[in-house]
């Protein structure tokens, strides 16, 4: 076995099930026949990529350079049109860009990113944008305030409703 970099341009993808992509994952062996070689080709479902036609030999070279803060940077050099896979997991919170302009990305190989890239020289960017973790942070945040105000109300209203003590009269 040979290691895959944490970035690369495949020309094909193979459609498959989610169960027909993880059994060739494990055997090395594509459903419809023939090795499964994961430098080379990218296991998506049927519905993805609906009009992607297999393109050349992918030439140059993918280098993977990080970024400060979340965002990673992958620039892709390709004389055909390509599927950038990345070795990250598949969460639905990630974001790309290809030139600066956001580009869906797709799951491959059953838990991976993939992103299409059209033919030449282009510059892939991916953050983890986890928009449900901020709304529910956001809700969190509001509650806590809500409750806050409640509480200084209450302790303001007592104050006042309360008679004064008056110590010494009978």
């Amino acid at each position: 076995h040979r290691v895959l970099p944490r970035a690369w341009c495949v020309p094909a993808l193979v459609r498959a099930t989610e169960a027909e992509a993880l059994a060739a994952i494990r055997s090395g062996h594509l459903p419809g026949g023939g090795e499964f070689d994961p430098a080379r080709m990218a296991l998506v479902e049927a519905d993805v990529l609906p009009h992607w036609r297999p393109g050349g030999a992918v030439t140059g070279t993918n280098q993977v350079r990080s970024v400060i803060g979340r965002e990673l940077r992958y620039y892709v050099n390709s004389t055909s049109a390509c599927v950038l896979v990345l070795g990250e997991v598949y969460y639905p919170w990630w974001r790309a860009s290809l030139d600066n302009t956001p580009v869906d990305i797709i799951r491959v190989n059953h838990a991976m990113i993939g992103v299409p890239v059209s033919a030449g020289s282009h510059v892939v960017r991916l953050r983890l944008q986890p928009t449900t973790v901020w709304i529910g942070g956001a809700g969190s945040a509001a509650s806590l305030l809500a409750c806050a105000a409640i509480a200084i109300a209450a302790r303001a209203r007592r104050r006042r409703v309360e008679p004064p003590v008056v110590t010494g009269v009978r």
